[in-house]
């Protein structure tokens, strides 16, 4: 299992732990604190890093999210766009009430954990 940390992201990769075995591998990335413009470039560079990492699956975990700006949603959107050109997928899983909000008000869906354009 790889782990990079840093004071707003943490990211750990490998098989979930007591899944099947035929269970891919994914990432989690765990997003706490405040994400806006002045975060971008480093949130940018460490989903580059997961794309990079693996072939699996990537899962932001936003519940610990304070606030998040556009630039966040940006910066997700470009790693959903380039995971799905690889056939992999990024899930939103447990977005704080402050995240949940803005993913709303950018016409964004959390349909099952899935980033989704909005209607």
């Amino acid at each position: 299992m790889t782990v990079l940390e840093s004071s707003l992201v943490t990211v750990c990769s490998g098989r979930p732990m007591g899944l099947a075995p035929d269970v891919g591998e994914r990432t989690v990335i765990w997003l706490r604190g405040e994400h806006d413009a002045f975060t971008m470039a480093a949130l940018s560079d460490s989903m580059n890093r997961v794309i990079a990492l693996d072939d699996g699956d990537v899962v932001v975990d936003l519940s610990g999210v304070e606030f998040m700006g556009v630039a966040t949603i940006n910066v997700l959107r470009e790693t959903r766009d380039r995971l799905g050109i690889l056939s992999r997928s990024l899930t939103l899983r447990s977005p704080s009430s402050r995240a949940q909000r803005v993913l709303g008000l950018c016409g964004l869906a959390c349909s099952a954990g899935q980033l989704m354009p909005g209607k």
